[in-house]
């Protein structure tokens, strides 16, 4: 999600300076002109930081390790990092807390909706911390897409993943009820049609074609697929942590994980066939 977001910014006005541990994915960057970097400590005089990593580890990592960004931090400033990545309450409350002595700030703000929407800027941003923070990062957030405020610090993660729970179910049954509808013979369009209006509605049915470019983002190599489950993984094992501090009794949502666990070779089939709209048998 990091470089779709890098790029939004960009397009939009703000002055960014990309930074990632591996120099090939900076290329891209620093051919318009983006500024660019492998050391999280070179960006903090940054005027807002926006945090995007796929773990805890690595968040902490390019906050704290030798090279992180609390080590860069110009004397008599305090700048504000956004944690837009999906890492637990408690992970991000802990980041909060420390900030009080390792000169940053922190803000909540994960999002949602994927690549396609971080690129036209339709993301749902959800974000938590004080007020200030918050007004203060508006603007560049905005440009990603809407903005809901969630209030204290860890109440924006939380919201994410329970969004991530309905969005994991989602993503496993919309995939098979593709490969389903085209196996029967019936037009994906018309199926998305009746899907958005019906009580199968959810966000690979948000209009024709938008489950298959999911789709095809998913399923372009082997390893961009084994990527996207190893991140829907996470966030059903964060879940599950959540809900463990909880009474209820959550039978789904250790069901979806069991699902998740179990996707291979024959889901990534299902998504191929369906983003491609031809069966192998070549019926489209």
């Amino acid at each position: 999600m990091g470089a779709p977001i890098a790029r939004r910014l960009s397009e939009v006005g703000f002055t960014v300076t990309v930074c990632d541990a591996n120099p090939r994915a900076l290329e891209p960057f620093r051919a318009v002109g983006n500024g660019t970097t492998t050391k999280p400590a070179e960006c903090g005089s940054a005027d807002l930081i926006l945090l995007l990593v796929a773990t805890p580890a690595q968040a902490r990592a390019a906050l704290y390790d030798e090279s992180g960004i609390v080590h860069s931090v110009p004397s008599g400033t305090r700048p504000l990092v956004a944690v837009m990545s999906t890492i637990s309450p408690e992970v991000v409350k802990e980041f909060a807390d420390a900030a009080l002595t390792t000169g940053i700030r922190i803000i909540d703000a994960p999002v949602s909706g994927g690549p396609p929407r971080a690129a036209d800027g339709t993301l749902s941003v959800l974000v938590a911390g004080t007020e200030t923070d918050i007004e203060e990062a508006r603007p560049a957030l905005s440009a990603l897409g809407a903005v809901f405020e969630c209030g204290a610090v860890g109440n924006a993660q939380t919201l994410k993943l329970v969004n991530n729970m309905v969005c994991a179910a989602n993503l496993v049954i919309t995939g098979e009820a593709y490969r389903l509808a085209l196996e029967c013979g019936l037009d994906l369009d018309d199926v998305t049609d009746v899907l958005e209006v019906s009580t199968g509605r959810n966000f690979l049915s948000d209009g024709r074609g938008t489950a298959q470019s999911y789709l095809r983002g998913w399923t372009q190599s082997r390893e961009a697929y084994d990527a996207t489950l190893a991140i829907v993984r996470k966030d059903v094992g964060l879940a599950i942590e959540l809900a463990g501090a909880t009474p209820g009794a959550y039978v789904g949502l250790a069901g979806i994980a069991e699902i998740m666990a179990s996707l291979g070779d024959a889901t990534f089939d299902d998504w191929k066939v369906a983003a491609t709209g031809i069966t192998p048998e070549g019926r489209a």
